[in-house]
């Protein structure tokens, strides 16, 4: 009897780790802080007509201000931007003035979510023509396949492959005039990759979004560097100004 109970208690233990290493895990810093770039406090029928009445008005090159999520990506943001010959010079917003985040916080501070007048209103005390946010994310995907049939058996469970894993990250930049409001466009990248048959040491996952941040941080500067190139949006320079 007590054999069995130690079998069952094996049996249990293994099956515990199989399933344990299976899940989802997702890095999403933007929703964390409770961002929402069009809040329904600030939406009233006034906000709508001032929304029709802004024009297009960039000046390049620009002065740019911009804000990240995460705040341990903001260097690299900045120097992918300064490589752009639209823009003059950059601003990175402080988490600790949106946030009230400090350096070595773990997390911000519970407060009012950060909202877009905010950021416009400091890039504006910073003097500067743009606001860029960028988004960035990842998830990481663990299934069990079809080799989880033998971890039954605590043995089985520390050596075999018995996982799959998929990995999903995306990199988003909203381009917007600090004057007026005007939502220029947004650049989005994305990429996806999978790979069969990993074991509970595996940190493919993890590897795989960094190689994938520097590819999507250079699509995105690519495409900004279309879209600020635009000669449509320089056309309307006399833009209301929204409160």
């Amino acid at each position: 009897m007590k054999r069995l109970s130690h079998t069952a208690a094996l049996t249990t233990l293994a099956l515990t780790l199989s399933t344990g290493c299976a899940g989802t895990r997702v890095y999403s810093p933007a929703s964390a802080a409770g961002f929402d770039l069009s809040p329904g406090r600030e939406i009233d029928d006034a906000a709508i007509e001032r929304a029709f009445k802004a024009r297009p008005q960039l000046r390049v090159p620009a002065r740019v201000a911009f804000y990240s999520f995460d705040p341990s990506r903001t260097d690299q943001i900045a120097e992918q931007l300064e490589q752009l010959p639209q823009v003059k010079s950059t601003y990175a917003i402080p988490p600790f003035i949106m946030t009230g985040q400090r350096r070595f916080d773990e997390r911000a501070p519970r407060q009012r979510p950060p909202s877009l007048k905010k950021m416009r209103l400091l890039a504006a005390r910073a003097r500067c023509d743009l606001l860029l946010i960028f988004d960035y994310g990842h998830r990481i995907k663990r299934t069990l396949n079809w080799l989880s049939a033998f971890t039954v058996f605590i043995v089985p469970t520390l050596f075999l492959p018995y996982l799959d894993e998929e990995v999903e990250s995306y990199l988003t930049a909203y381009v917007i005039d600090v004057r007026n409001g005007y939502l220029y466009g947004q650049v989005t990248s994305d990429k996806k990759r999978g790979k069969a048959y990993s074991s509970i040491y595996s940190d493919w996952g993890t590897e795989t979004t960094k190689a994938f941040w520097s590819k999507l941080l250079g699509d995105t500067r690519g495409a900004l560097d279309k879209l600020l190139a635009r000669r449509d949006l320089r056309e309307g320079a006399a833009g209301k100004t929204a409160p």
